[in-house]
């Protein structure tokens, strides 16, 4: 909670600073998309408003807002995929599983289907239920 806090603190630094804009300004110019972003938990489902709020409230050119903001939305998405990896790879540790590279290769691994690994090895539905059995363990 701390984290976040300070991490606030710093946002609304910068945009005091840098955009030369009141924080609480800010705050209430961008209430309708944070709500609608924390409410359905999807960057791609607020973009669209996170575009119109950047142009007319927060008056950044269009051309700005239509490759910041999708961009930003993919960073996101990229980054829990590669937390979701990393929390697979620190279960494993705890457990005292031995994480190959191939055990590595199989669990980032697709068939383009957004089924995982089952056309590299028919074992992984099993090694994700072991890892989930182990994760509810410690959680």
């Amino acid at each position: 909670m701390l984290g976040l806090a300070v991490l606030l603190i710093f946002y609304l630094g910068m945009v005091s600073l840098l955009g030369k804009m009141s924080p609480m300004s800010f705050l209430r110019n961008i209430r309708e998309a944070q709500l609608l972003a924390f409410s359905t938990s999807s960057s791609a489902v607020v973009m669209p408003l996170s575009m119109e709020t950047a142009e007319k409230k927060l008056s950044v050119e269009p051309s700005i807002a239509r490759f910041i903001i999708p961009l930003g939305a993919t960073i996101n998405m990229d980054g829990t995929a590669l937390y979701q990896v990393t929390a697979a790879v620190f279960l494993n540790e705890v457990r005292s599983i031995t994480f190959t590279a191939w055990r590595s290769i199989r669990l980032t691994g697709s068939d383009g289907n957004g089924r995982l690994c089952e056309s590299l090895n028919g074992n992984m539905s099993a090694y994700l239920e072991e890892i989930c059995r182990n994760a509810r363990t410690y959680l």
